[in-house]
């Protein structure tokens, strides 16, 4: 096992403590990791105390993984998606029922358990477990065992998971539309998904001999964007007509997105996107990606790096 996967073990066993609300000792992972050694394990353990994830592993054998600890084993994916998307949607309720009690009366009420609809909410258990991580991470402050307040960071922070709620929403709409109205909606999906996360986007550009769909600039790197929902994959000739929009402009690159995959014949997309990245580079977004970055934009820069550096340093194409 390589580093991080020793990590992701650690976290992982940690994430089960923190459910059950058991305070674990790293000793427990001897026997789950038998091939890793005894010292490696727990300075692996020290390690992550010292990035902030898991707290008091740096001094004793025992540990808690702490609010950022608990985000990063869900960002790694290393639990099921169903439990990562109930407590994501527990948080979100939280915050939502304290952000409607703050806008309709100030700092002058507390949200409360009587605020929930507890025909359509997630269970107490579930609630509980989440006020503490939304408390730890200053977004709420809890003043007593059924009260609590939003502060100025969750407030924030619901805006943003709000914007992503109707990204999601918008999403299940474009899905069921036909073909023609389809084409601009999953544009302008792609489009806001980008700007949440800090992109600069603009969408429908044309010019007298051609048409772009998004472009979307970060860091003065702009990415100039195809969407394709076609019925078969989609080939090398569209390779070369996105290279053909981006090949006399420095330093742009190009995102090709299809919902039906790409061809990976000799002649396929596939192989166009390893000859050009010797000029330029193009990533593919196949149907998982795209709903993958649709579900959570904040996975859209790590997408684009590791496409990136697989196509950059072992002209390698991913896409899913």
């Amino acid at each position: 096992m390589d580093r991080i996967e020793i990590e992701n073990e650690i976290l992982k066993y940690f994430y089960g403590c923190w459910e059950t609300g058991l305070h674990c000792t790293i000793h427990s992972l001897f026997p789950i990791l038998p091939t890793v050694s005894k010292d490696l394990i727990e300075r692996i353990g020290e390690e992550l105390d010292h990035k902030g994830y898991i707290k008091g592993l740096a001094s004793t054998p025992y540990g808690d993984l702490t609010a950022w600890g608990i985000l990063e084993t869900e960002r790694r994916e290393l639990i099921y998606p169903e439990k990562i998307q109930r407590y994501g949607q527990a948080r979100f309720r939280i915050l939502e029922v304290a952000n409607g009690v703050y806008s309709e009366n100030g700092s002058d009420k507390l949200a409360s358990f009587d605020d929930f609809d507890r025909d359509d909410e997630p269970n107490s258990r579930e609630v509980d477990r989440n006020m503490d991580l939304l408390s730890s991470l200053g977004w709420i402050e809890i003043y007593s065992i059924e009260t609590f307040y939003i502060l100025p960071a969750g407030r924030a922070q619901f805006e943003e998971w709000n914007a992503r709620k109707s990204i999601v929403d918008r999403w299940n709409e474009v899905e069921s539309m036909k073909p023609h109205p389809r084409g601009v909606a999953f544009q302008n999906v792609i489009a806001d998904a980008f700007s949440i996360q800090g992109f600069s986007v603009s969408t429908g550009l044309r010019r007298s001999h051609e048409e772009m769909d998004v472009v979307a600039s970060v860091e003065r790197v702009p990415y100039l964007m195809e969407m394709k929902w076609e019925a078969e994959k989609i080939g090398a000739a569209v390779v070369r007509e996105l290279y053909g929009k981006i090949s006399n402009r420095a330093e742009v690159r190009g995102i090709l997105f299809s919902m039906s995959g790409f061809t990976d014949n000799d002649k396929g997309a596939v192989s166009q996107v390893i000859e050009y990245s010797s000029q330029k580079y193009i990533l593919l977004f196949g149907p998982e990606d795209t709903k993958r970055i649709i579900s959570n934009p904040a996975n859209i820069a790590r997408t684009i790096d590791s496409k990136l550096e697989k196509l950059m340093w072992k002209k390698v194409v991913e896409w899913e």
